[in-house]
């Protein structure tokens, strides 16, 4: 490795002063981490413009079809605009009965927008879609700073054209608000070690606690990278390095933990049930169900209708399956092979050496990351891969545009050849599995194979023939992510699992013509809607149901607080049968409607015993039901019905009363 190393400096020594950016190579290796240079030509600033514009255009693009998004964020957040109890907690509804098995970091944006312009489509989604444009222009300042205005303009290009960073940014997920947060701790890492002072480290380490609250231990996945970039290349001695990352962890205790205490030390009766725990701890939340529980596989069986739509194969090639690798592994081989490329290159040199610094920074954050997906065992959704769009971004920005500069030297054309390659033939996998698309995947592959051994490797290409042979190797590159993150604009919304997939088809493995939009799954019939909206003035929950979807669609439809018995999958033991004879005696709950198939998925608690079951057995066996619009319905005010009944869902009850 030294050898080929040696091969490179000579190259790197003999570039002119306009081609290196970065200050490590300017100057050597300055012992002080000297600032880069700023100035920026009219030009990049124009290509800013026009990536950043480009990304708003992705992300904004006919918003509103998008509905509520997933359901039950917009329900949290409708909750939220009515009741600061709800809005600190995270509440599903204005009542406060039971939070989303999430913290509430993400809502809290959104909810801002909705107080400020009312709740509708736009004004949840808008705020996710800016978020988007903002990581993009932070991958841009981060990677320009230790690198080159080219590296940062290819670095946030390719973030932005990843297809889960459209997928998400047209959503209402917390992972837009978590995206955004771990970069901009990345860019006040980056300040950090350029600036020396703790002020930056502490700013960094707060960056990761807001991530935290957007969804956390996720937020943690960069923890590493950022850790290990400024040990090794900040200022200072090494005492004075690790102290700094002290005032960092404290910041991020502060900054993601007064949250977590405040739910902890507030008594249950003061607050909504934990969602997603079995002990109402939040505690459990963060290191169980939203934890370890996540990598463990313990507690996190989703119901068999829904085993569609996660991820639940555990190895290595998780990321380089068609399913979740489409999402954003497009470059992840390429942008791999740059940056061990880059480390290469640096070799031996100073300490601080920015592009070394950056490839350990993006490089550290990209292998936790892929390590994280790769094999948990629980639950994991293709758009959890959006996390891995700064990273491997910026490391092929870092790495690609290094080796550029070298292109004059035969080991450089040949790395950035094979990474084409590499590229090319991953991308011909995941579109061959699209058969209205399969013509784009052999056009890849050929383009990848002229690319990489036509013209990277030719000693002393022609200008013309060096212009023909990047833009091939751009479309090989390209072609595949840029075609789904089309479809992921074009196409109509998917609810719950935000997936982009190309144009025309459908999401999944073997893809297919688009059957039509699940955009209504949380919109019931009219005449229900008119039903339930009858004398709900006089409760303090106008409908109780089985999981957080079914009741999200409700509450939405209504206005009012709807109580999702069980939270999301109806798996949570609250309420209790007793608490519920409670509230249906104090007249807090006017209607009841069993679990049952609510827009194609089954949701609900089937097991014996279960308090979700113990409730719908006792509302069946002493209240009349009777269908509104096909769904059936217990009017929970009117007189018990003392005649036996029978079961109406899948639960096991004892008929008497």
């Amino acid at each position: 490795m030294t050898a080929v190393a040696n091969r490179f400096r000579p190259a790197v020594a003999g570039l002119g002063e306009g081609e290196v950016t970065d200050d490590a190579s300017r100057a050597g290796g300055l012992g002080g981490g000297t600032s880069p240079v700023r100035g920026t030509a009219s030009w990049q600033r124009l290509a800013v413009v026009a990536v950043l514009a480009l990304s708003a255009f992705a992300y904004l693009w006919d918003l509103g079809r998008s509905g509520w998004g997933y359901g039950i964020y917009a329900t949290a957040v409708q909750a939220g605009t009515r009741s600061w109890k709800a809005a600190l907690f995270g509440s599903m509804d204005a009542g406060n009965f039971i939070s989303l098995d999430k913290s509430p970091g993400s809502l809290w944006v959104m909810e801002v927008s909705a107080r400020l312009f009312g709740l509708s489509s736009w004004s949840l989604l808008v705020p996710e879609a800016l978020e988007g444009v903002a990581t993009v222009g932070l991958v841009y300042l981060c990677v320009k700073r230790w690198s080159s205005a080219q590296a940062g303009l290819v670095a946030a290009f390719l973030t932005a054209l990843t297809p889960a960073s459209a997928a998400i940014f047209r959503f209402d997920n917390p992972d837009a608000l978590l995206t955004l947060c771990m970069v901009g701790s990345a860019y006040a890492t980056v300040r950090a070690v350029d600036d020396g002072r703790a002020r930056w480290a502490v700013v960094a380490g707060a960056m990761l606690g807001v991530a935290f609250l957007a969804k956390l231990l996720e937020a943690l996945v960069a923890g590493p990278g950022l850790l290990a970039a400024y040990l090794l290349a900040g200022p200072g001695r090494l005492g004075r390095r690790t102290r700094h990352s002290a005032y960092a962890g404290v910041a991020a205790l502060v900054a993601g933990g007064w949250w977590p205490a405040l739910v902890e030390l507030t008594p249950a009766s003061a607050r909504p049930y934990v969602g997603g725990t079995r002990d109402n701890s939040v505690v459990n939340l963060i290191f169980g169900y939203d934890g370890f529980g996540r990598l463990s596989g313990h507690g996190q069986a989703p119901p068999l209708s829904m085993r569609g739509l996660a991820v639940l194969w555990t190895d290595a090639s998780r990321l380089f399956g068609s399913y979740m690798g489409s999402q954003a592994s497009w470059l992840l081989p390429g942008a791999a092979i740059l940056g061990v490329a880059a480390l290469v290159v640096a070799g031996r040199s100073h300490r601080e050496e920015r592009v070394r610094a950056a490839v350990v920074m993006w490089g550290g954050w990209l292998a936790v990351g892929w390590g994280v997906l790769s094999f948990s065992q629980g639950m994991v959704h293709p758009y959890y891969a959006v996390v891995l769009a700064p990273a491997i971004g910026a490391l092929a920005g870092v790495g690609g545009w290094r080796l550029w500069q070298l292109r004059d030297r035969r080991e450089a054309r040949w790395v950035l050849g094979t990474a084409v390659v590499c590229t090319s033939v991953w991308a011909f996998g995941v579109l061959d599995v699209h058969d209205p698309w399969r013509w784009l995947c052999y056009a890849v592959l050929g383009a990848g194979a002229l690319a990489g051994a036509g013209g990277l490797l030719w000693k002393s290409p022609s200008r013309a023939t060096r212009t023909g042979t990047a833009l091939v190797a751009v479309f090989a590159c390209l072609a595949g992510p840029g075609l789904y993150t089309a479809g992921e604009i074009v196409n109509p919304p998917v609810v719950a699992d935000p997936y982009a997939a190309p144009p025309g088809t459908l999401p999944g493995a073997s893809g297919g013509p688009v059957g039509g939009s699940m955009a209504s799954l949380s919109r019931p019939a009219p005449a229900l809607v008119k039903e339930l909206d009858r004398g709900a003035a006089g409760y303090h929950w106008v409908v109780a149901t089985v999981g957080d979807l079914p009741a999200g669609g409700y509450q939405l439809a209504t206005g009012d607080p709807a109580m999702a018995i069980g939270g999301w999958t109806g798996g949570d033991p609250v309420p209790s049968l007793a608490e519920f004879k409670k509230m249906v005696a104090h007249h807090q709950v006017h209607y009841f409607i069993p679990a049952g198939t609510y827009g194609g998925i089954v949701l609900g608690a089937s097991q014996a015993g279960s308090d979700a079951c113990q409730v719908t057995g006792w509302v069946e066996r002493n209240f009349a039901a009777r269908r509104v619009s096909g769904v059936v319905v217990y009017d929970l005010s009117g007189r018990r019905d003392p005649r036996p009944r029978a079961r109406l869902m899948g639960c096991v009850t004892r008929v008497g009363p």
